[in-house]
């Protein structure tokens, strides 16, 4: 199925833009200048525009407010004013499939999108953001997806549905007994009588295998349930065994693919995942990122923008507020903040400059040469943990 993007009114929508920051961003960042907010989103923007893939960042502890702001009002202008027309997300695939579905039927609901996008950006910092997502993907067919094959605790759909679809696929034989064994897990059902151990992950990856091979046989089969079978099989296959399956990275970067070539040509994608997912090379990781993979097949058309934060305060998904201590004297974020800004935006020649630093990109302080992954970094001086929707 391709999609039709509609095409927006970018001189309405520019300043529309000015409206939303001024009237969101300022009162959540209340020690912040909002010329100055609205400035680093200017550059940051004016250097990406023009590439067809935008990998935004964020630290993997996901719950930095002022970080979700700032990436929130990138996306909004990628999106109404550079003819960015996809929007993914570091969350699992399953319900952004069951949204577009509910979209084409004419009964999407803006709760369906948030439970979609997950409870690391369900908060009150970003739910006016998350309304325009939706008036977007309903109104203008802005195309939003996920690229995770793990399922999480808002996968309502793959809660639900998948463990009826591997039913269906195995042997009959086998039917009953696979549909009952991932429902349990999807839904952690699981208790003295049936106990959760390694034993039960052997199952799940039998039943899911067995249903992704029947899919495959099947004539003219549907892309996208199989797609989602696939991504099943290959989530309890790297649950059981890593060397039998597609690291989380590959997984997301096969999942970009395939949804990026139903849309028309040309199309722009911006995605909405963690810094170390971002960075163009693997460095000193234990994995290759997914902006590796697709720096391998769209190197000049790619731009990773990584986001990290001098001190502040964390949140993730709602839970307790951790501190983020001030990062030490000579670290790529004490480096930005002498500039006495509250936000500031190092691009690529800034970061060339700075040459191999220590910074905490990918959550703990690490040395690298960090213009050698990122096209540019955000660091925030004083960083706020979101609040709580209720």
């Amino acid at each position: 199925m391709k999609y039709q993007i509609l095409p927006f009114k970018k001189t309405v929508l520019l300043s529309v833009f000015s409206i939303f920051s001024t009237a969101y961003f300022s009162t959540a960042f209340a020690s912040q200048n909002t010329k100055k907010f609205e400035a680093v989103v200017d550059s940051l923007v004016a250097d990406i525009c023009d590439k067809s893939i935008v990998l935004l960042g964020e630290l993997p502890s996901h719950g930095e407010a002022i970080a979700f702001q700032i990436k929130a009002a990138v996306v909004k202008r990628l999106v109404e004013t550079c003819d960015f027309n996809a929007v993914y997300f570091e969350a699992p695939v399953y319900e952004f499939f069951a949204f577009r579905q509910a979209l084409t039927k004419k009964q999407a609901k803006p709760s369906q999108l948030d439970r979609a996008v997950g409870g690391f950006w369900s908060n009150t910092t970003l739910q006016p953001w998350r309304k325009w997502l939706f008036t977007q993907a309903e109104e203008h067919g802005l195309f939003i997806a996920g690229l995770d094959d793990q399922v999480s605790a808002t996968s309502d759909f793959a809660k639900t549905k998948m463990s009826i679809w591997v039913g269906r696929l195995v042997e009959e034989s086998q039917s009953k007994s696979c549909q009952q064994a991932v429902d349990r897990n999807l839904n952690w059902r699981y208790n003295d009588d049936n106990p959760y151990h390694q034993g039960v992950n052997e199952i799940l990856k039998d039943c899911s295998n067995q249903a992704y091979q029947a899919i495959k046989k099947q004539v003219n089969p549907s892309i996208d349930k199989s797609q989602m079978v696939a991504n099943l099989a290959n989530y309890y296959a790297r649950s059981f065994d890593r060397n039998t399956a597609a690291e989380r990275d590959e997984s997301m970067y096969k999942n970009f693919v395939w949804q990026q070539a139903d849309l028309p040509a040309n199309s722009k994608a911006v995605v909405w995942t963690a810094t170390v997912h971002a960075a163009r090379k693997q460095g000193e990781l234990s994995f290759k990122p997914l902006g590796e993979w697709l720096n391998d097949s769209c190197s000049d058309c790619l731009s990773a923008i990584g986001f990290s934060a001098y001190s502040g305060e964390s949140s993730m998904a709602g839970m307790p507020t951790k501190t983020i201590a001030p990062a030490a004297t000579g670290t790529l974020e004490a480096s930005a903040i002498k500039s006495e800004n509250d936000i500031v935006y190092l691009n690529q020649v800034n970061l060339k400059e700075l040459a191999v630093i220590s910074s905490r990109l990918f959550g703990t302080f690490k040395n690298a040469n960090w213009s050698e992954m990122f096209d540019g970094v955000v660091v925030v001086k004083q960083e706020k943990a979101p609040s709580v929707e209720k």
